[in-house]
């Protein structure tokens, strides 16, 4: 039988369960989702019909990155495709070259696949991209993509990167 017993915030989420097997579910479903990784440290607290009975702590790590998240490195736009451990596998969004790379926490955030906007493809010429800016409807200009193929009329899926004031193709 799995009960919920608490959740406390300290210094992160703690989440009290009544079943080992539930507190596994838990752990697979968050890590499943999110990425990270889980350690498992189990701590004897008495007994029950002469067996012993252990309390069991998973502690899981969330990355700092996630699936689908957009970086600025300060010289490339890459989007995080898996994490774990020290490395992150990422898309090189201006070569699409998928590579790992040692994670570095001062990476700006640009945004997530998921938030991408559809923006209307004007116009294509000699490497070049007119796209009509999702919220202002102005015309930009952004390289083209080995990755892409741009069809004018058709959409691609954008970012806006607020702080270099562009367009950011991720799909």
């Amino acid at each position: 039988m799995a009960f919920l017993l608490g959740v406390e915030e300290k210094e992160g989420l703690d989440i009290i369960v009544g079943s080992h097997r539930m507190g596994q579910v838990i752990v697979q479903q968050v890590i499943g989702a999110l990425g990270g990784q889980c350690t498992i440290h189990p701590k004897l607290v008495g007994e029950r019909d002469g067996r012993p009975v252990y309390r069991i702590t998973y502690s899981v790590r969330l990355p700092r990155w996630k699936k689908g998240d957009v970086v600025w490195t300060g010289k490339e736009y890459l989007e995080v495709r898996e994490t774990g451990g020290r490395e992150v596998k990422v898309f090189d969004l201006a070569n699409s070259g998928t590579k790992s790379v040692a994670a570095v926490p001062d990476w700006r955030l640009v945004g997530n696949v998921r938030e991408a906007m559809d923006a209307v493809v004007a116009y294509t010429d000699r490497g070049v991209i007119g796209l009509l800016d999702p919220v202002t409807w102005s015309s930009v200009e952004n390289r083209a993509l080995p990755w892409i193929s741009p069809r004018e009329g058709g959409t691609l899926r954008v970012l806006r990167d607020t702080v270099r004031g562009n367009l950011v193709i991720v799909g």
